[in-house]
């Protein structure tokens, strides 16, 4: 369940990026500046920031007030779960980025005291999508709005 809600959190509201190893070119030198700049926004609980580089058709059915309660509801959740006190800073860096056309995936990992938080299982990455030559973060599930019962699992 832990795994679980992390995984969702992470990807359906952070959409945090993850840069490559190597140096990017073109478009996915782009997808890495944009995703570099919601991961310090993250970072720093800079939420209407993080929202402004969601994709247009997520922002249509999440509005900004809505995607900074689910997101600091499920950072502190997140938090509780994992028995950090919400005065210790967590750490969102970017690992690996991979452009598909016009879309991609950026994949990151959180980090306590220096240490990469292991939420176990398979991380897909975060998929972005290009909107006419811009880079956005895009939950896989954002018809789905800031419903917190479907981004914390789909419960009804």
């Amino acid at each position: 369940m832990k795994r679980l809600i992390a995984i969702i959190l992470l990807s359906a509201i952070l959409g945090c990026s993850n840069g490559a190893a190597s140096q990017p070119t073109g478009t996915e030198a782009s997808l890495q500046e944009r995703a570099e700049l919601q991961t310090a926004a993250f970072s720093e609980g800079r939420w209407l920031d993080v929202w402004a580089l969601q994709s247009p058709r997520f922002r249509a059915v999440c509005k900004s007030g809505d995607f900074a309660l689910v997101t600091t509801m499920g950072l502190g959740f997140l938090r509780g779960l994992l028995g950090i006190a919400d005065n210790v800073p967590l750490g969102f860096e970017i690992t690996k980025i991979q452009e598909i056309g016009e879309s991609g995936r950026v994949w990151s990992e959180v980090t306590y005291n220096g240490q990469p938080v292991d939420f176990g299982g398979e991380n897909k990455g975060d998929l972005w999508v290009r909107v006419d030559g811009v880079w956005y973060s895009e939950p896989d599930k954002w018809e789905a709005g800031c419903n917190p019962q479907e981004i914390f699992g789909g419960q009804k």
